[in-house]
């Protein structure tokens, strides 16, 4: 089954089941972008809680992702947690070729869920730092949250 959406920034195409999120941004130049899930196709100690598929459907439809993706990328959620409603995602970008890792600072997405939908927020977002702040240390500690630089965190 697939979800498709279609905006001003492009169409996006969900193959639910499979974790792959492709889209077609609009422009001067058509760029295709993959985004994979790896809770779909590698296994797990334990299957995906639905919050957590809420907040990595969350992420991979953010607008925010696609514009850090660089050409060429396919980005990999690598861990996702939830503690009741909020959540962190890590990822990373891999060469859509040969599947390398692209050399960059992980990808961490937090969300925060509100009336049952998960919002995501990412660094140098306005509210990035005020949702990091209250993200409990059971999924980041004082010292992974220091390493935000521009976020008082105490």
């Amino acid at each position: 089954m697939h979800l498709v959406g279609a905006g001003a920034a492009g169409i996006a195409v969900l193959a639910l089941g499979t974790g792959a999120l492709s889209w077609w941004g609009a422009g001067k130049a058509s760029v295709t972008h993959t985004v994979r899930d790896p809770a779909a196709t590698a296994p797990a100690a334990a299957p995906p809680t639905p919050d957590q598929k809420a907040l990595t459907a969350a992420a991979l439809a953010s607008g925010s992702l696609r514009a850090l993706a660089p050409i060429g990328t396919e980005f990999t959620v690598t861990t996702v947690e939830t503690a009741e409603d909020v959540g962190v995602l890590f990822g990373a970008f891999r060469n859509s070729t040969t599947h390398a890792i692209v050399p960059s600072e992980p990808v961490t997405v937090l969300g925060t869920k509100d009336g049952g939908r998960w919002a995501v927020v990412f660094p140098g977002e306005p509210t990035f730092c005020s949702t990091l702040q209250h993200t409990p240390e059971s999924l980041l500690t004082a010292t992974e949250k220091s390493y935000f630089i521009g976020c008082e965190v105490g």
